[in-house]
């Protein structure tokens, strides 16, 4: 075989290793646009039909445009203020949901610091039994917890929503745990040194190192309790000043009827302040995830 025959193949087999990964990366991002897609048609749907009359909304063939905007819906959302206020429920929502995400980031971070950096006996079997109750469903939890919140005269207040997360989550000790595990280990030895605690290693050198996973922890707990439905409807029962946004949204039907026009404008509200979260926090959230696998 010449050298040019030898070149040719070279080439020609260069030119099919580029066209079968140019294929492969044609067809993943098919696949994920579509995937973007179906997740995205249910909110672009959502705001829609916020903006129709109540006749087009179950129009065939169906309008993703409406015929003719309206912003109606937006008004009768405020406009039944006496009997459900969006206002006061995203109040409640922010009063509940932000101090006690807040602790439970600090608490799992605190946890996570142990586990990651602290050798003591059992660790790793305490680590691995912690991880252990992400797999226990929490319906299985729901009636013991609501029999124990019931006997300590909780309901009806916000303690039941509010005290269990200020312990953290497993998920959270899991994430901060890996992501600080990366952290390089001559920080805290040179810290050692220098006679510093290992509370000060934790404030000083692993807590200001860890931003993103705390970030993304914040973002998974607010978005977790801003939008939870059933925990408010199981433990709020009693006055309406105390209810959540999810609770106002879902009360908007028994107001005024089944109107999903005004249920998606409250609706479309409701999803900003999650809108408004993520786009500032999205670098952080990507590092976060990113990084939370990593290890020196």
């Amino acid at each position: 075989m010449t050298e040019i025959q030898r070149t040719a193949e070279r080439k020609s087999a260069f030119v099919r290793a580029r066209i079968k990964k140019i294929c492969r990366k044609a067809i993943i991002y098919i696949l994920l646009t579509l995937g973007a897609f179906s997740f995205v048609l249910p909110f672009l749907w959502m705001l829609s039909t916020s903006f129709k009359e109540y006749g087009e909304i179950f129009t065939y063939p169906i309008t993703w445009i409406p015929r003719k905007w309206t912003i109606e819906n937006y008004r009768e959302v405020f406009s039944v203020s006496e009997y459900v206020n969006l206002w006061r429920g995203f109040l409640n929502t922010m009063l509940i949901v932000v101090p006690s995400t807040t602790a439970g980031v600090f608490s799992a971070a605190l946890a996570a610091f142990a586990f990651a950096k602290i050798r003591f006996p059992g660790r790793d079997k305490i680590f691995f039994a912690l991880v252990g109750t992400m797999a226990i469903p929490g319906v299985i939890t729901m009636i013991p917890s609501y029999m124990l919140y019931n006997m300590l005269g909780w309901t009806n207040t916000w303690l039941p929503l509010m005290i269990p997360g200020m312990f953290g989550g497993a998920g959270a000790v899991f994430f901060t745990r890996q992501f600080m595990r990366g952290i390089p280990a001559s920080l805290e030895e040179a810290a050692k040194v220098d006679g510093m605690s290992w509370w000060g290693i934790f404030l000083k050198i692993e807590l200001p190192l860890s931003v993103p996973i705390l970030i993304t922890n914040f973002m998974f707990g607010f978005l977790g309790g801003y939008n939870d439905y059933l925990g408010p409807m199981l433990y709020l029962t009693g006055r309406m000043e105390m209810k959540t946004l999810q609770q106002m949204i879902s009360m908007l039907n028994d107001t005024l009827g089944t109107k999903w026009g005004i249920q998606m404008a409250g609706a479309c509200i409701a999803v900003l302040p999650t809108m408004l979260l993520f786009l500032f926090a999205q670098r952080y959230f990507v590092e976060g995830i990113s990084l939370s696998g990593m290890k020196e």
